[in-house]
C-alpha cells in the first residue's frame, strides 16, 4: 500500500479509502450483510488501508434519513479491535439541522454508533451554499472548533457536490477547514468542482478526499467499444479500472480516493 499526507494535518492515509456507502446486503439497502462486510473490510485493513468512510444516512432505507452504516461500522471494529489501526471518516447531515444544539446531538449520537470517543475526520455532508449560510445562522463554526477543542472531532471538512464558486465561498468564510471530499474521475474535469477545485483545495492547503472514482462503475462496466478502442491503443496496456484509478493517483493534488467495494473479488482487484 501506498501512503500520502492528508493536506497539512498530521494524517498519514492510505491512497485507497474504503467507502462504506454500497456495502454488500441481504434483501433492503438497510440489511447490512455483516458476514460479507465484515471479510471485505477485514481483507482491506489487512492489506494496508488505513481509512474508512462512512456517512449518518448511509444504507438507510431513504437515502436522507438515519441509516445502518455506522452502527455496522462501529460494531465491526470494535469486534476486531481495529479503532486504533483506521481513520474514521463520517458526515454531519446538515440537512436535518433545524436548531443549534441538533448538530451536538448528532455528533453524540455518531460517536455511540461509532462506538468511539472521537473522529478522526468529521464532515459537513452534501453542503451547499444554501446550507452553509443555514449552518452558520446556528453557530455550526463555533461548534466544530468546541468539539475539536474537546477531543470529540480531530479533523474538520466539507463533503461537496458543488461549483467551484460555492466551495470557494465556503472555504474563505472560515480557515479552519483541515479536508474536502469531492466528486472527481476522468470524465469530471469540468464538473462540479472539477479539476480545478482540486488545484484550488491544494493551493489552500487543505486536504483532498476523492469519490466516485468509477462513476459508480459506469467507467469500468460495459464502455462503448468507441472508448474501449481508443484504450486499447495505449501502447501501456490496462484495464478499465486501472486507467480510472491511475488518472487519479497521478495528481499530486488528490490524497486519498476513497471506493465503494462491496465483494472480495473487487477488493483485491482495487488492492491490486
Amino acid at each position: 500500500m501506498q501512503y500520502r499526507n492528508l493536506g497539512i494535518t498530521k494524517e498519514k492515509v492510505s491512497t485507497l479509502g474504503f467507502g462504506t456507502m454500497r456495502l454488500p446486503v441481504l434483501k433492503d439497502n438497510e440489511d447490512i450483510n455483516k458476514t460479507e462486510a465484515s471479510e471485505i473490510l477485514t481483507y482491506g485493513i489487512d492489506n494496508g488501508i488505513n481509512i474508512i468512510d462512512t456517512a449518518y444516512t448511509y444504507h438507510g432505507a431513504v437515502f436522507d434519513k438515519k441509516g445502518n452504516s455506522e452502527a455496522f461500522l462501529g460494531e465491526f471494529l470494535s469486534e476486531n479491535s481495529y479503532r486504533d489501526d483506521v481513520l474514521i471518516s463520517t458526515k454531519s447531515p446538515c440537512w436535518l439541522i433545524e436548531k443549534e444544539d441538533d448538530f451536538t446531538n448528532f455528533l453524540d449520537e455518531q460517536l455511540k454508533n461509532l462506538k468511539t470517543d472521537y473522529i478522526d475526520i468529521y464532515l459537513l455532508h452534501n453542503i451547499t451554499l444554501e446550507q452553509w449560510q443555514k449552518c452558520q445562522e446556528y453557530d455550526v463554526i463555533k461548534f466544530l472548533e468546541e468539539a475539536k477543542e474537546d477531543g470529540k472531532i480531530k479533523n474538520i471538512g466539507l463533503s461537496v457536490h458543488c461549483d467551484l464558486w460555492d466551495l470557494a465561498e465556503m472555504v474563505y468564510a472560515y480557515d479552519g477547514w483541515d479536508v474536502c471530499l469531492t466528486q472527481m474521475n476522468y470524465v469530471d474535469e469540468a464538473y462540479q468542482t472539477g479539476r480545478e477545485g482540486l488545484e484550488y483545495l491544494k493551493s489552500e492547503k487543505i486536504g483532498t478526499m476523492i469519490m466516485e472514482p468509477l462513476r459508480e462503475g459506469t467507467l469500468v462496466n460495459n464502455l462503448p467499444q468507441d472508448i474501449t478502442n481508443l484504450l486499447n491503443k495505449f501502447e501501456v496496456k490496462r484495464t478499465p479500472l486501472q486507467w480510472a484509478l491511475e488518472y487519479l493517483w497521478d495528481m499530486q493534488e488528490v490524497d486519498c480516493v476513497f471506493s465503494g467495494m462491496n465483494s472480495l473479488e473487487q477488493v483485491k482487484q482495487i488492492l491490486k
